[in-house]
């Protein structure tokens, strides 16, 4: 059987080198790579103890938006209702609703909102995830960089986004879920469930981009991966060294151009 040695076809991760350039280009003058942190669930960063599933959420935000840069930019937050996955038959894999895990809005004030799936609220890691995914329309939008991008490629360039904030162990890991059931009367199945708009590979691809850029990282990154996608990490990291594209986003994160008007 055919195998594939790389993590991602070469046309995506061209895709994905040229959106990280122009996140660069942006952003690496105040915000680089090398000064941005990697974050993973067992770095103990996050303390989400609160008593009630909503002060937990809130508790996400703020940890959230502190690693991210954004402590300090006002942001309503407001939970959204969410079927969640759907049982209805034994033995197969069905997919969850198509409801998004979050959303994010500015009025003609300015304000922020960001909506979230209640559903998550009991999913620290997605949350965590959905959240980073939402400020990264804030990192964007505060740039004005979505105007320039393709309306089929804004929210994947936000997915990107959130992995140039450092968040893409979270990201890739809650991708995609697959989640054994016994419903108690039809017997037992599965149920699959889909987050944010990068593929895992594509997501665990652009995190080892980001590593490779800070030049550093890559073992804390890999461990912090779910097992079946540490492989596809060190396949990511063998096409980027083959490739050698990284070397001039590496370039640009420590000489970056002068910010535009």
């Amino acid at each position: 059987m055919f195998f594939s040695q790389k993590a991602i076809e070469d046309d995506i991760a061209d895709w994905v080198e040229d959106r990280f350039a122009i996140l660069l280009e942006h952003f690496s003058a105040e915000k680089s790579v090398q000064a941005t942190q990697l974050v993973t669930p067992d770095t103990g960063r996050f303390v989400i103890d609160a008593d009630t599933a909503e002060a937990r959420a809130e508790q996400a935000y703020r940890q959230t938006a502190a690693l991210a840069g954004f402590a300090d930019w006002p942001v309503k937050l407001v939970s959204m209702g969410d079927e969640g996955p759907r049982n209805l038959s034994s033995g197969v894999i069905l997919p969850s609703t198509n409801t998004a895990a979050g959303s994010f809005s500015v009025n003609q004030d300015g304000e922020v909102e960001i909506r979230f799936s209640r559903d998550l609220m009991d999913r620290p890691d997605d949350l965590v995830a959905t959240f980073a995914h939402e400020l990264a329309h804030l990192l964007l939008h505060s740039r004005q960089v979505e105007e320039g991008v393709d309306a089929e490629d804004a929210e994947l360039v936000t997915d990107l986004g959130a992995v140039y904030l450092g968040f893409g162990v979270y990201l890739a890991n809650s991708a995609f879920e697959i989640q054994q059931f016994d419903d108690g009367l039809m017997g037992g199945g599965w149920t699959s469930q889909r987050q944010g708009y990068l593929t895992e590979n594509t997501l665990v691809y652009a995190t080892a981009l980001f590593c490779a850029i800070k030049d550093d990282g890559f073992e804390a990154a890999r461990e912090a991966l779910k097992p079946r996608l540490r492989e596809v990490f060190d396949r990511a990291l063998k096409q980027l060294e083959k490739r050698g594209d990284q070397m001039g986003l590496f370039e640009l994160d420590r000489d970056p151009p002068e910010r535009k008007a």
